[in-house]
């Protein structure tokens, strides 16, 4: 994806309510914000994050956001691309 095609899509309104939409629903399943980055990850990569990938987004998402951090997800290569 080239540079204006990742911006249009970074910010385009159907990413950012469905970011703001999966937030809200991994925030209904836990109060706990490690356990709403695994509700998260696997929604949206099929997976568990691995244990560096917990830490780092689970402090990315204290800081900037659970929703800033799903939309991250949504905008990850490996959603993005079939491998």
């Amino acid at each position: 994806v080239g540079a204006p095609q990742a911006l249009a899509l970074w910010n385009d309104k159907f990413m950012l309510r469905n970011a703001e939409h999966l937030a809200a629903l991994a925030e209904k399943a836990s109060k706990d914000a490690a356990e709403q980055v695994r509700f998260a990850a696997k929604r949206v990569l099929l997976r568990l994050p691995t244990a560096d990938e917990e830490t780092a987004w689970t402090a990315y998402s204290k800081k900037h956001g659970l929703a800033n951090l799903c939309r991250v997800l949504l905008n990850s290569s490996e959603f993005l691309f079939v491998d």
